[in-house]
């Protein structure tokens, strides 16, 4: 793996305990509670191994502004580090 984006709607990160060695890690928690979570290695041998995602984030909901809390998210792999999928 070499890199994801993670989009939420009426939620913010609270926490994010690992931040794994290699990688850059961008943290947009809005005021809108619109928040956006990228990160994306620097180096091939950086790459992470699918059980990072175990428990590697903490959100915290809030529809109080009348909007359905959402978070999907996009993970992108690669063979090679020339071709992502």
């Amino acid at each position: 793996m070499v890199g994801f984006e993670i989009q939420i709607k009426s939620g913010r990160v609270v926490s994010f305990p690992t931040v794994p060695t290699g990688w850059d890690i961008s943290i947009d928690n809005d005021p809108s509670w619109d928040t956006q979570l990228r990160g994306s290695s620097k180096v091939g041998a950086a790459a992470l191994d699918v059980k990072f995602f175990g428990g590697f984030l903490v959100i915290e909901k809030d529809e109080s502004l009348g909007l359905k809390f959402e978070a999907k998210g996009e993970i992108i792999v690669t063979e090679d580090f020339e071709h992502g999928r």
